[in-house]
C-alpha cells in the first residue's frame, strides 16, 4: 500500500512547525475527478500526525481523470 510506505519513508525526516534550521512540513492532496486538500502544510507538527493523516486517506473508486489537465 503507497500510504503505508510514504508514510515509512517520511519517518526519515525531522518534522516540524517551529523555526528550527532543516526540517520539514508536508501537505497531503489527493485527486481523482477533482483535487482534495487534505493538509495544508500548518497541520502536521510531527511526524505521527502525518503517519495517521496518510493511513486515513480513503480510495477513491473514480476511474476518471478528467479535469485534472488544463
Amino acid at each position: 500500500m503507497l500510504t503505508l510506505s510514504l508514510a515509512s519513508e517520511l519517518s526519515t525526516f525531522t518534522m516540524s512547525q517551529g523555526n528550527t534550521r532543516f526540517t520539514s512540513r508536508v501537505a497531503i492532496i489527493t485527486y481523482a475527478d477533482t483535487a482534495n486538500k487534505v493538509a495544508q502544510l500548518t497541520t502536521y507538527a510531527n511526524i505521527t500526525q502525518i503517519q495517521q493523516g496518510l493511513l486515513s486517506i480513503n480510495v477513491s473508486s473514480s476511474s476518471s481523470v478528467a479535469g485534472l489537465f488544463k
